[in-house]
């Protein structure tokens, strides 16, 4: 072992540190559910009460959490969306000896690329109006097919 590097003294501290509070927390559940069972003559409805309180603060603060976390994806998608588009405005022309194609502006390109998107028969842009026309209606009445 003489070949692999040492890890920084940081990360040691916080290896330790993580391994001590998830010992603590495995103690804690054990000695808990054992100590109600024990002391306290918990049948086995009390101890599902204890085992569903023990859960309640993850289910409270996972909603809370995963809200939070939703927002800031939501921005975090608007920037780099807007970062693309400042840059793909901001590129460098090609110069006049290069190919000649016909100039579009950053509005014509971005219809261009929703075009593209629209058309994808799997995209999400997908609305009431790409459903098919529904079957025409029989010119008679249908004729019941259980007896009265």
């Amino acid at each position: 072992m003489a070949g692999m590097p040492r890890l920084p003294h940081a990360f040691r501290i916080f290896w330790l540190g993580k391994a001590v509070s998830l010992l603590g927390t495995a103690t804690t559940a054990t000695l808990l559910s054992m100590l109600a069972a024990t002391e306290l003559d918990a049948g086995p409805g009390w101890m599902g009460v204890l085992a569903a309180a023990s859960w309640s603060p993850w289910l409270i603060l996972a909603q809370a959490v995963s809200a939070a976390v939703g927002v800031l994806l939501d921005a975090i998608s608007f920037l780099v969306s807007a970062v693309c588009l400042a840059r793909a405005r901001l590129a460098p022309r090609p110069p006049d000896d290069a190919v000649a194609m016909p100039e579009e502006s950053l509005v014509q390109r971005i219809r261009a690329g929703v075009g593209v998107v629209a058309r994808d028969p799997f995209g999400p842009l997908k609305g009431r109006h790409d459903l098919p026309a529904p079957p025409p209606r029989p010119s008679r009445p249908l004729e019941r097919s259980i007896p009265a």
